[in-house]
């Protein structure tokens, strides 16, 4: 088996870090779409990200 070989560079924590904000502005971008609650789906992708 192959192991992942993260770049020296981050530490864990950054890349949790990344990981995190990249979900959060994912959520972020439906939440005008959310707020006009004309649309189910985005309320569904919103909660997604927030996985």
């Amino acid at each position: 088996m192959n192991k992942l070989v993260l770049p020296q560079s981050k530490t864990i924590g950054e890349w949790s870090y990344l990981g995190i904000q990249k979900h959060f502005q994912k959520m972020l971008s439906h939440e005008a779409a959310v707020l006009q609650d004309r649309d189910p789906e985005q309320l569904h992708q919103m909660r997604i990200g927030m996985r």
